[in-house]
């Protein structure tokens, strides 16, 4: 019977040590405090991951980056997206790259969020939410479209 505890105490220790090793870094740590996850859409080379585009993987062949907003806590009120568009000065002045936010949850639990757009870059726009209770949710909250000024004429 002791042999049994012992062996029943190393096992649960072994599990709570290994946890975290276990689990993505990622996860664990949205698990213990919430976090903001995005999550890119396109290009595809991107799709399913939480990693921007890089300015090789997005030059001159896309002019969207799209990604899902995920913020789980009611105090996770900023997001960064990565587009690596590239917008100079003269783009970035009039107002490029130009960036839709769709919301993806009810009219009530996005009036909780308000999900605004807070500053662009040539490299990553900034979203920003309202911390009230209730505005987080696991569930995707808000897709991004971030496009750029196409010279294509059609």
């Amino acid at each position: 019977m002791e042999n049994a505890i012992a062996v029943f105490v190393a096992l649960a220790l072994v599990a709570i040590l290994a946890w975290p090793r276990i689990v993505n870094p990622a996860d664990w740590r949205r698990l213990c405090r919430g976090a903001v996850t995005v999550t890119y859409e396109a290009p595809l080379s991107v799709q399913g991951t939480t990693t921007g585009p890089t300015t090789a993987q997005i030059a001159n062949r896309f002019n969207k980056v799209s990604a899902n907003i995920i913020a789980t806590a009611d105090g996770d009120v900023a997001a960064t997206v990565t587009h690596n568009l590239g917008s100079n000065a003269a783009e970035l002045a009039l107002g490029n790259p130009m960036v839709i936010l769709e919301p993806l949850l009810s009219q009530a639990l996005t009036a909780l969020s308000s999900w605004i757009i807070a500053t662009k870059t040539a490299v990553v726009i900034t979203l920003t939410k309202l911390g009230s209770t209730g505005s987080g949710n696991a569930a995707p909250q808000l897709r991004t479209h971030i496009l750029r000024p196409s010279s294509n004429s059609q």
